[in-house]
């Protein structure tokens, strides 16, 4: 009885232990983090919530890059990726430690098994119900594949941590050009508006000269157009930036729907410095040699251990048991010893994986190269680029001064009745486009200065 009594325990601690562990399993899972069904109006309106704390109305680039770094939806999902190739690097180092598991049996027999011992004789051999149960230890003493594995696996984590930069310098150069766009169309805006409310005054004039006969038909349906044409310019450009901010407050993480500001910090510093010193820095610092150095080392891991698949491999276990069987004379017993293992033909795979490592160590090493191509090229185009941008930001300074000057003469010849409206109409368009080329050149310019960053390698905040 008192045999059963401690075989019904042990069974009970068994199936208790067995429940806290997926009790555990279960509450270790964040339901939140798991969404099968969406309910969108309250995400929308959490998303709204969110974005009034995270923002007020008007926003700096320094301000928009925190925001951006902080909750870019591409940006979170490269930080899980770096995460989980962190807990690969540790999964890999687990092959250096003891392995220990424990094992458990209970068995009940509906009739106690016998043996023959005469004619007719029978004697048991057991007991009716047994439980085993055991611990086993297990430790890698030669294992030379687990070495390069773990290094190929450590490569794995810096490569996941570079992506990571490498994400954070694209989506920071996406948010830097949607900034400045915003803002570009936003000056746009202004500047038409102010040409709008001019224009209004001087149709009010024309519509006097109209009266009194001095301003023919065509002449006032000429400037009407043009003032309409304005407006049709003018709530082109609201929507196109309502629609910048959107993607902005999106790159964010926010929502695209909230009003906000934008505020522009004045940066004319310009740093002169030669191309080939720009080039040897992107190929020290740019996240792809970065990345494709990191592939060749984890392709020379692999050769390693192609090689090592030829040597024997070597474990020590200790193997402890116990069993509830009264007619067992050593009821708890120890195992102990060495294992090992050596492949010595398995239809050539071994030879084909090392030739197989060499030849993708090759593949990358001429990657490697073109990379470095690839690099030197991007960093001599955004070079010139924000060469050629610096001199047409500087010519389109001076013709902007130039179409100025022009306008302010044409207004007073034509108050002066010396030349037409069609000409004065045509001066302001040219001074309109010169203002348009300045505001574009002035924003590229700080795009440009961005792209060479990002071709350097460098995080633009």
């Amino acid at each position: 009885m008192k045999k059963l009594r401690r075989i019904r325990q042990l069974k009970n601690k068994f199936f208790l232990f067995f429940i806290y562990i997926l009790f555990f399993i279960s509450c270790s899972v964040n339901k939140k983090d798991i969404v099968s069904n969406i309910d969108y109006n309250n995400y929308i309106k959490n998303l709204e919530a969110k974005t009034e704390e995270t923002i007020g109305t008007e926003l700096t680039l320094k301000e928009c890059l925190e925001i951006v770094l902080k909750n870019n939806l591409n940006i979170r999902a490269r930080e899980i990726e770096y995460q989980i190739a962190k807990l690969d690097k540790k999964i890999s180092f687990a092959n250096f430690l003891p392995q220990i598991n424990l094992n458990f049996s209970y068995r009940n027999w509906k009739q106690q098994p016998e043996t023959l011992v005469s004619s007719g004789t029978y004697r048991a051999m057991q007991d009716k119900s047994i439980t085993d149960y055991g611990m086993e230890i297990k430790m890698p003493l030669f294992v030379p594949a687990t070495w390069f594995l773990y290094s190929a696996f450590s490569q794995g984590e810096q490569i996941s941590e570079i992506v990571l930069d490498y994400t954070k310098q694209m989506i920071t150069l996406e948010t830097i050009i949607l900034f400045y766009d915003a803002l570009k169309t936003e000056a746009t805006i202004n500047y038409i508006t102010s040409q709008i409310n001019a224009a209004k005054s001087i149709l009010n004039e024309f519509e006097e000269y109209y009266k009194e006969g001095l301003l023919l038909d065509w002449q006032l349906e000429e400037f009407k157009t043009y003032l309409f044409s304005q407006y049709v310019e003018l709530n082109r450009l609201k929507r196109n930036e309502s629609l910048i901010k959107s993607q902005l407050l999106t790159n964010m993480g926010l929502s695209p729907f909230k009003e906000i500001r934008l505020k522009y910090e004045e940066n004319n510093e310009l740093k002169k410095e030669s191309l080939e010193n720009l080039i040897i820095e992107a190929l020290k610092n740019n996240p792809q040699t970065k990345i494709i150095a990191k592939n060749i080392d984890i392709a020379q891991d692999k050769i390693k251990i192609a090689i090592s698949n030829f040597l024997p491999s070597l474990f020590s276990f200790v193997n402890i048991s116990h069993t509830s069987n009264s007619y067992t004379k050593y009821a708890t017993q120890t195992i102990s010893g060495l294992s090992g293992i050596m492949t010595i033909f398995n239809g050539f795979a071994n030879v084909y994986e090392y030739q197989k490592a060499k030849k993708t160590a090759e593949e990358y090493y001429l990657k490697q190269e073109e990379t470095i191509l690839k690099v030197m090229i991007q960093v001599l185009e955004a070079y010139n680029n924000l060469q050629t941008v610096e001199d047409y930001f500087q010519l389109t300074g001076k013709s902007l001064d130039t179409e100025e000057m022009k306008l302010k003469n044409i207004k007073e010849k034509y108050k002066e009745n010396l030349i037409s409206l069609s000409e004065l109409l045509q001066t302001i368009a040219r001074r309109d486009n010169a203002f348009s080329n300045f505001i574009t050149m002035k924003f590229n310019r700080e795009v440009a200065k961005a792209a060479l960053n990002t071709a350097l390698g460098k995080i633009n905040y």
